[in-house]
Parts: C-alpha cells; sequence; structure tokens
C-alpha cells in the first residue's frame, strides 16, 4: 500500500507541475526538431521550470546546474499541441516520461518518494512546433522551499544506496513548502 502511496503522490506532483496550453503546431517536418538531448544539463529557474517550453541555458554537466533532461517522448498521432488538454499531455508524459525519470533516479517508488527530486516537463516552442515538432520532454530537478537546487550528481542512478543524505531527502516546513532536510524543517 506504502508503494501505491507513494506512486499516486507522484503522479500527482507530475500533474501539479504541468505546463500550460501552447498553440497549434505545423503538421510537417521533423518530428523532434528542437528537442533536447536526454542528459543536457542546465540552470533552470523556477519560472522557466513553469514554463511550457525550456528556455533555460545549457551547461556542462561538470558545472553547478539545477536539471537534467530524463528523457524525450513523441506526441501520439492522434494528438495536436492546438487541440490536447494539459490532462492529455500530461498522460502522455507520465506513461513515456516518467519512467524514463525513475531509472535516472533509481530505487522504489517509495524512497523516490522521499527524495526531494522532481521533474519538469516541457514541449516545443511555437517556432518548433510551426517546423513539424511532436515531442515532450522531462527535467529532473531538486526542489528546495521556492527554488531549485543543484543537482548533487549527475551519475545514474542519482538516488544512493543506504539512507537518504539530506541533500536530497524530502522535508516539509511549516508553511507546508518542501525543503531538502538539510535545511531547518517541521517534517
Amino acid at each position: 500500500r506504502a508503494v501505491a502511496a507513494a506512486a499516486a503522490l507522484t503522479l500527482v506532483a507530475l500533474a501539479t507541475t504541468s505546463p500550460a496550453q501552447a498553440a497549434a503546431p505545423g503538421t510537417t517536418g521533423d518530428p523532434l526538431v528542437g528537442a533536447p538531448k536526454v542528459g543536457t544539463c542546465s540552470a533552470m529557474t523556477p519560472k522557466q521550470g513553469a514554463a511550457f517550453s525550456d528556455r533555460s541555458k545549457v551547461i556542462a554537466c561538470t558545472k553547478n546546474h539545477t536539471a537534467e533532461v530524463a528523457g524525450v517522448v513523441k506526441l501520439p498521432k492522434r494528438l495536436t499541441f492546438g487541440t490536447a488538454t494539459n490532462e492529455q499531455l500530461f498522460r502522455v508524459v507520465a506513461a513515456g516520461c516518467a519512467p524514463k525519470v525513475d531509472a535516472l533516479l533509481g530505487r522504489s517508488a517509495a524512497t523516490r518518494d522521499l527524495s526531494a527530486y522532481s521533474l519538469r516537463w516541457f514541449g516545443p516552442t511555437k517556432n518548433q512546433r510551426a517546423k513539424g515538432a511532436r515531442w515532450l520532454s522531462c527535467s529532473v530537478v531538486l526542489v528546495h522551499f521556492t527554488r531549485l537546487a543543484n543537482l548533487p550528481t549527475s551519475t545514474s542512478p542519482f538516488l544512493p544506496q543506504g539512507k537518504l543524505p539530506d541533500s536530497v531527502a524530502r522535508c516539509l516546513t511549516t508553511s507546508v513548502f518542501l525543503a531538502l532536510c538539510k535545511a531547518s524543517h517541521a517534517w
């Protein structure tokens, strides 16, 4: 039951971090035009993480970074960006991208849920959609209060064996903000 509850919480978290609906794309061209490469790191801000398209600055994973691309999936032919709802887009991400995030993080669903790692998902820009882009991507981030913390690793799996270190373990404040356990927290 605990694993089912953790999985449900993860899906709720994914749904609440989904980007806004975007305009309709063109219907021809390369469906992966402009798609990020898996493993690409960036210096993403919370505002960029809430946008439909990822416009964060790509940087080397050896430098301080707040996001790493975990996966890219194609939008099914039955859906278009102009008519698909956020719920439909989220279902595509949950089915195709969430397993890639799980693999990047490692460990069990219950352990992943005890961490402050989360995902942000994105679609192509209006210009990329006009060129035929039909992809969605997901990036792993580490949530700390209202900001994104630097990822402590880019070595898969992200979650170490044993007890989760306070640098990635999830705690809550009295204001119910998600925080890294290394900071002052209530739970």
